[in-house]
């Protein structure tokens, strides 16, 4: 009896079997033996007092299908890892700073500009905003 179902549900299992034809790395061969496979075990585990053959075949053989794209896309996703890791390139540390001594203001006029600049506009926004000094 179970051997009757399937036979006559083989057109199902590779209906949706086309509909995961998008499997990475997965021939539609491996797809539609997949899907034969679940097939033949819902076959074999099919009650027909709780229903209806083929929602039974069609929701086995999807669950078969979906277990297949997430063991294909784990690996896939491993594999590409595994390659991007050997490109990846090695961040190494950055050499340490020099030491270096500040210059001195006294020595540098550019320096010393800027300080007299910044007093200047301190002073300057000082009066217009009637800051005590």
């Amino acid at each position: 009896m179970p051997d009757d179902f399937v036979e006559q549900h083989l057109g199902l299992a590779r209906m949706i079997a086309y509909e995961y034809a998008n499997i990475p790395g997965a021939s539609m061969d491996e797809i539609i033996s997949e899907a034969e496979n679940a097939l033949a075990a819902a076959g074999r585990a099919f009650d027909p007092e709780k229903g209806q053959f083929t929602a039974y075949a069609g929701r086995a053989i999807r669950n078969a299908l979906n277990s297949l794209f997430m063991r294909q896309l784990r690996y896939v996703r491993s594999t590409i890892s595994r390659s991007m890791q050997s490109r990846r390139p090695r961040i190494r540390p950055a050499p340490p700073l020099e030491k270096t001594t500040p210059i001195p203001v006294q020595m540098c006029p550019w320096l010393r500009g800027l300080r007299s600049r910044a007093g200047f506009w301190k002073t300057c926004w000082r009066n217009s905003h009637h800051v005590p000094g």
